[in-house]
């Protein structure tokens, strides 16, 4: 940001003398006279009048040095604020996840956030995988919450936690009773055989759950007779619920679920089927200390999420 002109002439007004002014400039007087009359010129009116060796402002020098002393003002607030930036002290972050995420962390994550770092803007972009990850790509969002890896040149993909994919079945399936209790996890285990003849409610493919759920059927052999598509991951737990079908669901979205009617929720697959979930950014925010704090914060919230073990 280049004001030399602005700081030259409000010197040599504070300086009443331009040789004096010259000296603090490191400039000659010469350079600092013909600087000034250049401008002069360029601006029809004269800055300065002349009394002996002494100058002094005219109504214009006035009004200048007041407008230009403003400028400089603003430069050095500027600059301060672009060194917090770099310090991550100021700014702006935009936080991308699923849709359904959103209810139960944006509010935690803001709170939490904005006591640490309160003159940092926090912004959420909620969307379904595919667009998210275009937003990640066209630079909309600074960090992406997702369970897909992105691959992309300077992107980083921090695991945050590794979460238990469940299958939904109503209470009075009678596909319970054939599953095991396993205490070291906490959930009834079912082998996915036992469900292949159910109607599966499936998320769209342009969700991440659907493409952990087609996976989880082919490894587990697994060909369902009817697949129903819903591209709203609550209303196929619900719809569960009430016995049209079974679906599958993330353990963390399983917490944060309000529930009119409560299915059962089991763990499946041989060995265990878990899904990653990632915390995405680019290389260069990785040093800034606000998005550290972010992500570890989130990290938490989360694991908090799954911890209560609600259902």
């Amino acid at each position: 940001m280049n004001l030399k002109e602005q700081e030259y002439i409000c010197t040599v007004a504070r300086c009443g003398s331009i040789t004096q002014a010259a000296k603090q400039l490191f400039i000659t007087q010469p350079a600092l006279s013909s600087y000034i009359s250049n401008v002069e010129k360029a601006l029809g009116v004269e800055l300065f009048s002349h009394e002996g060796k002494q100058i002094r402002l005219t109504y214009a020098g006035e009004r200048y040095v007041e407008k230009a002393e403003q400028m400089l003002a603003m430069r050095q607030e500027y600059l301060r604020e672009v060194q917090d930036i770099q310090r991550g002290l100021r700014g702006r972050v935009c936080v991308g996840m699923q849709q359904r995420r959103g209810p139960t962390l944006v509010v935690r994550i803001m709170k939490r956030f904005q006591e640490a770092y309160p003159y940092i803007g926090l912004q959420f972009y909620l969307g379904a995988g595919k667009e998210l990850q275009e937003a990640y790509r066209q630079g909309q969002i600074d960090v992406l919450i997702h369970n897909d890896r992105i691959e992309w040149n300077g992107t980083v993909n921090k695991k945050l936690l590794e979460e238990k994919l469940l299958l939904v079945v109503p209470r009075k399936d009678e596909v319970i009773s054939k599953s095991v209790y396993l205490p070291e996890i906490g959930y009834r285990w079912l082998d996915l055989k036992e469900v292949e003849n159910h109607v599966f409610l499936l998320a769209t493919k342009d969700q991440s759950l659907r493409k952990d759920c087609d996976q989880v059927l082919k490894e587990n052999g697994v060909a369902p007779n009817k697949i129903m598509e819903i591209g709203h991951i609550d209303t196929c737990v619900q719809m569960a619920a009430e016995g049209l079908g079974v679906c599958f669901t993330r353990e963390s979205y399983a917490m944060q679920f309000q529930y009119e009617k409560r299915p059962v929720f089991l763990a499946v697959g041989s060995p265990l089927v878990e899904t990653p979930l990632y915390a995405v950014y680019q290389e260069r925010a990785e040093a800034l200390p606000h998005i550290d704090f972010l992500i570890q914060e989130i990290q938490r919230i989360v694991e908090d999420v799954i911890a209560t073990k609600m259902i």
